[in-house]
């Protein structure tokens, strides 16, 4: 503060009002003393001593206040100004497991210079009541509070009650934020495919094989990286190529007459699949016992008995007569009597002699 008038003649002058340079102000201590006055931007000095011997007066006091938004009430309980908080949104993904969620909060004076000093503390809460807590030291305006969630904690949305309780030192009063909230999401489903080989044992043609499973850490995997590890795996399905189909083969066997199934013969005609059943080799082209699923015996019919006589024909026309041979038949007669007589008498004649 101004020093006070000098005053002569035994008149005493009035104390000078004065104010703090701006140099020396420390924006940190905002709480005043109550019995300070506070006019714009100066304060109001005390009186001046005076006696007749023409004393000064004694010396002013007074308290820088150029804070942008600083209003003093010297009527107030607690002339300090309120600190700002203010707390930030937070997603985590739901886990198996328990996980710190880490809350920013930042503290500032109205004219949003950092607050150094103080504590805040955080609750989690839903409406079946508090989850978790944790508290921070702040520095340099901010704190980044640690919540521990649970493992298992379904998903859904928190609030979040961040409190600052100033140091001694922190030149604002303590103030709270209800505002934010901490959001646990479900994990994401992730499928993971692989390529079987032929001759596996789910796929003996080969095929694919599907995982699918939340990507929640579970299994001492990792949250929310996008992979789908094996302690994630929740389900397993096979996709398998169709195997070729084996060829449908007939074989025929003739049946002897003679026997109780077929007793005029018939032919055996059996059926199946190439398949190699019952020992056989498969897909070789030859119908095989074990392969055999069908039989069926086709019979011959047997001879009917004879049927009675039909009627007799009509009887059929009369032939041409034939020539008249007598006269060359009498003649050829007469020479083969001739001849024989002539060979009667030859042999007389020889027996006689």
């Amino acid at each position: 503060g101004g020093a006070g008038g000098h005053a002569a003649l035994g008149g005493g002058g009035g104390g000078g009002g004065g104010a703090l340079g701006s140099a020396i102000f420390n924006r940190g201590l905002l709480c005043l003393s109550s019995t300070d006055v506070i006019t714009g931007n100066t304060a109001t000095g005390g009186a001046g001593g005076g006696s007749d011997n023409g004393a000064g007066g004694s010396s002013g006091s007074g308290i820088d206040t150029r804070q942008a938004g600083g209003v003093y009430d010297a009527g107030a309980s607690s002339p300090c100004f309120p600190a700002v908080v203010k707390v930030g949104n937070v997603t985590v993904p739901f886990l198996t497991t328990d996980q710190l969620a880490a809350i920013p909060v930042s503290v500032t004076d109205p004219s949003e210079h950092p607050v150094n000093g103080g504590q805040v503390d955080v609750t989690l809460a839903s409406s079946a009541g508090t989850l978790a807590a944790g508290s921070a030291d702040v520095s340099g305006g901010s704190a980044l509070v640690l919540v521990l969630i649970p493992a298992s904690t379904a998903p859904g949305t928190f609030t979040v009650d961040a409190l600052y309780t100033p140091a001694s030192t922190s030149g604002v009063l303590g103030a709270e934020d209800k505002t934010a909230t901490v959001v646990l999401r479900a994990a994401p489903t992730l499928v993971r495919t692989t390529t079987l080989a032929a001759s596996d044992t789910h796929c003996p043609a080969g095929g694919v094989k599907l995982d699918t499973g939340a990507d929640n850490g579970a299994g001492n995997g990792i949250a929310d990286d996008g992979i789908l590890q094996d302690g994630e795996v929740t389900s397993t399905a096979y996709v398998c190529n169709g195997t070729n189909g084996h060829a449908a083969l007939t074989k025929t066997t003739a049946i002897a007459a003679g026997g109780s199934t077929c007793p005029a013969g018939g032919v055996k005609i059996e059926t199946g699949l190439d398949d190699g059943a019952g020992g056989g080799t498969a897909d070789d082209g030859v119908l095989q016992g074990g392969e055999v699923t069908s039989t069926q015996d086709v019979c011959n019919g047997t001879s009917g008995h004879d049927g009675a006589n039909g009627k007799d024909g009509v009887n059929g026309t009369s032939g041409t007569n034939g020539k008249n041979a007598c006269s060359s038949a009498g003649t050829g007669s007469v020479a083969v009597f001739g001849l024989l007589g002539l060979l009667v008498r030859r042999r007389r004649r020889a027996a006689r002699a």
